[in-house]
C-alpha cells in the first residue's frame, strides 16, 4: 500500500469537513443565497473563492464583495456626474478610486474641483493623500500644508498626521513631531501619539512617553468607530512600545 492511498482518506475527510464548514459560516453569517448554492453545488471552485474572500483576509465583510461593490458605486457615481457635474461627485468619485488603489484617477478627478476652487480643503486633502500613496512626498506636502494651515483641525487631526510622515520622510524631523504632538495631544489619534511617545523616547523622556502611550491605551475604547479600524495597528504598537517601556524600567 503507497503511502498516498493511506493519506488519501485522512485529506477526503478534511476537505470534506473544510467545505462543511464553509457552508455552515455562510448560513451563519446570513451571506448571499448565491454563496450558498455555489458553495453546495461546485465546492471545488466556491469554497476555495470563499475562503480567500472571507477569511484569509480576516475580514467578515469579504474582499471580492467590498471591491464589486465599490466599482459598482463607481458606475452609479460617474452616471450621476454625466447628468450633474457638481464638486460633491468629482470628490466622492476621487474617494471611491483612492479606495480602489488607483490614485491616479482620483487626481484626475480631483483636478476639475481644485482649478475652480483652490480653497476646497476636502478636495486639497485627498489630493494630499493620493499623493502620499503615489510616493511623492513634496507635491503630497503642498496640498496637506494648504490644508493644516486653513484648518488645523480638519479631519480630526488626520491631516497634521498626514503632513507629519510627509516632513518626516523629506528629514523634516522636528517639523513632523509638532504634527505629531498636536494631533496626540487633540485627538488621542493612535498613530501620532506612537510616533510622539518614540520621539519623546529617543530623548530620554521614557515617562511622558509611557504617560502619552498609557493614556491613549486607556481611551482607544471611546475612539470613533473608523479611526478605530484604521488604527488597529498602531493601537497593538503602543501597547507593544509600553510593554518595552515597563520592561525595560
Amino acid at each position: 500500500m503507497t503511502l498516498f492511498a493511506v493519506i488519501r482518506p485522512i485529506l477526503v475527510m478534511i476537505l470534506a469537513a473544510w467545505w462543511v464548514a464553509c457552508i455552515v459560516d455562510a448560513l451563519r453569517q446570513h451571506r448571499s443565497w448565491l454563496w450558498v448554492l455555489g458553495l453546495v453545488f461546485v465546492p471545488i471552485v466556491s469554497a476555495p473563492v470563499y475562503f480567500l474572500n472571507f477569511k484569509l483576509g480576516g475580514s467578515n465583510k469579504g474582499h471580492i464583495d467590498a471591491k464589486m461593490n465599490l466599482l459598482k458605486r463607481l458606475r452609479d457615481l460617474q452616471a450621476e456626474l454625466a447628468v450633474r457635474d457638481v464638486p460633491a461627485l468629482r470628490r466622492d468619485i476621487a474617494g471611491v478610486y483612492y479606495e480602489l488603489g488607483r490614485w491616479r484617477e482620483a487626481l484626475e478627478s480631483l483636478r476639475p474641483v481644485l482649478d475652480d476652487d483652490p480653497e476646497d480643503l476636502a478636495a486639497q486633502f485627498q489630493a494630499g493623500m493620493c499623493w502620499v500613496r503615489l510616493g511623492q512626498a513634496e507635491a503630497a506636502a503642498n496640498h496637506l500644508e494648504y490644508v493644516v494651515d486653513e484648518e488645523p483641525k480638519y479631519a480630526r487631526g488626520e491631516a497634521r498626521v498626514a503632513l507629519g510622515n510627509v516632513w518626516k520622510e523629506m528629514g523634516r524631523d522636528e517639523d513632523a513631531v509638532e504634527q505629531f504632538a498636536r494631533a496626540a495631544q487633540e485627538y488621542s489619534i493612535p498613530e501620532a501619539v506612537v510616533r510622539h511617545a518614540r520621539f519623546l523616547r529617543e530623548r530620554g523622556e521614557r515617562d511622558a512617553a509611557r504617560r502619552a502611550l498609557l493614556q491613549m491605551l486607556k481611551g482607544a475604547g471611546d475612539l470613533d468607530p473608523d479611526l478605530k479600524r484604521k488604527s488597529r495597528k498602531w493601537i497593538r504598537a503602543a501597547a507593544e512600545d509600553l510593554k518595552s517601556l515597563e520592561s525595560d524600567g
